[in-house]
């Protein structure tokens, strides 16, 4: 590339500036000049300005302007954020992202990369608590500043009396499943910073959510403390994929929730109803399944509607519907399995023999 500035400096520039940038120029170059005695670019406010007029005028060579400066994300966040993550294609994964919608994330998983952040701040912390939070805030917004998952990722701090604040965060996107996924783990970060949600608004219409946060002493503590930053982190994650939520969205979202408990069984308004809905599944079975262990997945297919509890070796197996269903559940249940398996009954056993 083309330089245009040359290494000796005999050349003086003068320019008059604001006396705030001037003070904040002269004590951000004293603190670098602490932090990093031996590094050239900071023995002076010459040199500072000399290395960062040059980096500048260099980014603008590569079709760089001033508004790509929001965009800019520190290294050790990139690190960060770049070993996790990867480009997606999107309408592959958006409607994939629709079926974990209102399930935990996976928190074993995920606090890795949340503690890895957590370490970052606790490293660059500085007497000022709240000054710390919001430059580490920052360095998470300028990373999404860099993706198409956002249109709006605003973070506000209101300093209240002494230590105390407020904070209020805002996210919105055009693409809602990809989003919802991200709040969730933003509500994860600021748990595990010490920061929980006090109040919360989200619209599924517009891609939007805002917390409002307030820390706890969590917040002012510069131990790990894993353990109680994990508990917050899934208290914050709980306001976002609550019943109420639920309960707004489509049908399939609680009957996920639902089928999760065994003592839950899948039911149907009449016997008709019950072999309309059912057959065409045990003849895809039949279609798809290996003819040798098809007979097995019959069995396991009744155990997934909670209909049957299988023993270990697939032998036999007890009824396990709602009273009220219990007629009906037994004769669908027999008259398929009977279908490739001798049946003895003894007392509420079913034991098989395969045909």
């Amino acid at each position: 590339m083309r330089r245009y500035l040359s290494q000796k400096r005999n050349t003086r520039i003068s320019f008059t500036t604001s006396d705030s940038l001037k003070d904040w120029i002269e004590r951000y170059v004293k603190k670098m000049q602490k932090k990093y005695p031996e590094d050239d670019r900071y023995k002076s406010i010459s040199s500072f300005c000399h290395h960062s007029l040059e980096k500048v005028l260099e980014i603008f060579e590569k079709g760089k302007t001033l508004d790509d400066f929001d965009k800019v994300v520190d290294a050790e966040t990139e690190e960060l954020y770049g070993s996790n993550s990867f480009r997606a294609f999107i309408p592959l994964h958006e409607p994939a992202l629709a079926m974990n919608r209102y399930e935990e994330i996976n928190f074993d998983f995920v606090s890795r990369l949340v503690f890895a952040l957590m370490r970052t701040y606790l490293k660059n912390h500085e007497d000022d608590p709240i000054e710390s939070a919001q430059r580490w805030f920052e360095r998470i917004r300028s990373y999404y500043m860099t993706t198409n998952l956002r249109k709006i990722f605003n973070i506000e701090i209101s300093r209240l009396k002494g230590d105390n604040f407020l904070v209020r965060f805002e996210f919105s996107a055009d693409i809602a499943n990809a989003h919802f996924e991200n709040c969730k783990f933003i509500a994860a970060v600021f748990g595990c910073l010490g920061v929980v949600i006090e109040d919360l608004v989200y619209s599924k219409k517009q891609i939007y959510v805002r917390f409002d946060l307030v820390p706890t002493d969590l917040f002012y503590d510069k131990e790990i403390r894993k353990k109680e930053r994990i508990k917050l982190m899934k208290n914050n994650v709980a306001k976002l994929i609550d019943y109420n939520r639920i309960l707004e969205d489509k049908d399939f979202y609680l009957w996920t929730k639902l089928a999760q408990y065994d003592d839950i069984s899948l039911q149907f308004k009449n016997q008709y109803s019950l072999e309309k809905r059912i057959k065409p599944i045990l003849d895809n079975i039949r279609e798809s399944a290996d003819r040798r262990i098809y007979p097995q997945k019959i069995l396991k297919f009744f155990e997934k509607l909670h209909w049957i509890r299988l023993d270990e070796m697939l032998t036999s197996f007890q009824i396990i519907g709602p009273d009220q269903l219990d007629s009906e559940i037994k004769d669908t249940v027999i008259e398929f399995i009977s279908d490739y398996y001798n049946i003895t009954k003894k007392k509420e056993m079913y034991y098989l023999e395969q045909k």
